[in-house]
C-alpha cells in the first residue's frame, strides 16, 4: 500500500506498507512538524488488521524511533 500526502496540491510524503510491515515513511524537509507523518501512519494504522512493524531503523535515528514508537510501531529490524 502507497499513501501520499499533498500540500497546495504537490506530493509533501509517502508511507509504503506491505500489510502490516511499514517499509518507508519521508516528508519532505520543508513540510515536516506539521503532522504529515503522524497523518500517514495514522492512517497506516486504520488500514492495518495488525500492529504496525517498522522495517530496517537506523538506531542511531533515535528521535524518529522514538517517534514511531510512541505512535504504536514496533520495530522488527535495526542496522
Amino acid at each position: 500500500m502507497v499513501l501520499q500526502a499533498h500540500a497546495g496540491g504537490d506530493p509533501c510524503g509517502v508511507a509504503i506498507a506491505c500489510g502490516s510491515d511499514l517499509m518507508q515513511i519521508a516528508v519532505a524537509p520543508e513540510h515536516r512538524r506539521r503532522s504529515i507523518a503522524s497523518a500517514l501512519l495514522g492512517e497506516l494504522h486504520r488500514r492495518s488488521a495488525d500492529p504496525l512493524r517498522i522495517l530496517n531503523v537506523d538506531e542511531r535515528a533515535v528521535a524518529s524511533l522514538a517517534w514511531l514508537r510512541h505512535s504504536g510501531a514496533r520495530p522488527f529490524m535495526q542496522q
